[in-house]
């Protein structure tokens, strides 16, 4: 049975775990696409994200998943994972931030502006791929009457004479 590292430990342990997924060696055109971990060009253009940050913001936000209880991948309910949860109290269990996210990213040396055009990138993908929902998407968008187009005078009806 694996000991159950101490708070302290869990985010060195972390942080040994992303530095190790950092020095594989990946293929960026892999992160090139319109899957949720992927990058399409106008993502890249309105997030203002590069292929070359994919990598790292993909792998700690699979960390943050499995420690937010959304995800389950081979840190989820480990016991560093549980560990993790009392070192990082500000990660709620079943929710995602901004926020949150946030300020997890930034133990990985992610920028916050970087993190946050991630979690909205990724909650755009969510949405375009209708695996989010809110509660009142049936009800219609308030939208003021459109006014046709305005009548501009040409020359021609102007009276002759």
């Amino acid at each position: 049975m694996t000991p159950t590292p101490s708070p302290a430990d869990a985010i060195k342990q972390l942080k040994a775990m992303f530095a190790r997924e950092m020095k594989r060696p990946v293929d960026l055109t892999e992160f090139r696409g319109g899957e949720w971990w992927q990058l399409l060009d106008s993502e890249a253009e309105v997030f203002q994200l590069e292929l070359a940050d994919m990598p790292a913001l993909v792998a700690a936000w699979d960390m943050f998943e499995a420690i937010a209880d959304i995800t389950h991948n081979d840190l989820h309910n480990s016991p560093l994972c549980i560990e993790a949860r009392t070192a990082l109290p500000y990660i709620e269990q079943g929710r995602t931030d901004a926020l949150q996210w946030e300020m997890f990213a930034r133990l990985f040396g992610i920028r916050g502006r970087t993190a946050r055009a991630w979690f909205y990138k990724f909650q755009f993908s969510m949405a375009r791929g209708g695996l989010d929902s809110w509660n009142d998407d049936d009800i219609p968008m308030p939208r003021p009457p459109v006014m046709s187009p305005v009548y501009r005078p040409q020359l021609s009806d102007w009276p002759r004479g």
